[in-house]
């Protein structure tokens, strides 16, 4: 996403670009309101007077500690969360984290603890195993 941002700004240098962070719902009223142009958010956001598109598809990943168990694989599969700690934060994405956990590990003594904390989307990681 920085990159892209970057590119833009590099060939439409005349055009104001500005980020704003707030919630889901927050946004999607600036856009119906007029006050922002395009809204772009994870996973999908229901904006009946509004066009959607797909911007990409990405991959979930796992931050780890060098020394953790899991940090030699190549892959880490849903089940391997079982008995973790996930730390999600209180804002988006973090719901969408949530459901996609609890979508792919249905059971709940599956699923791993969540622990909620204050980051925001301009922090380097978003959900981090504990």
């Amino acid at each position: 996403m920085h990159a892209l941002l970057l590119d833009f700004k590099q060939r439409l240098p005349e055009i104001e670009l500005v980020t704003v962070e707030r919630s889901r719902t927050r946004l999607a009223a600036a856009l119906r309101n007029g006050v922002l142009d395009i809204l772009i958010v994870t996973g999908s956001l229901p904006l009946s007077d509004n066009k959607a598109l797909p911007l990409w598809s990405e991959r979930v990943l796992v931050a780890l500690p060098r020394d953790h168990p899991l940090s030699s694989r190549e892959t880490v599969y849903w089940t391997d969360l079982r008995g973790l700690t996930v730390l999600l934060s209180h804002y988006d994405p973090g719901k969408e984290f949530e459901d996609l956990l609890i979508s792919k590990l249905v059971s709940p003594q599956d699923r791993p603890k969540i622990e909620r904390h204050e980051t925001s989307a301009g922090e380097s990681s978003r959900a981090l195993l504990a």
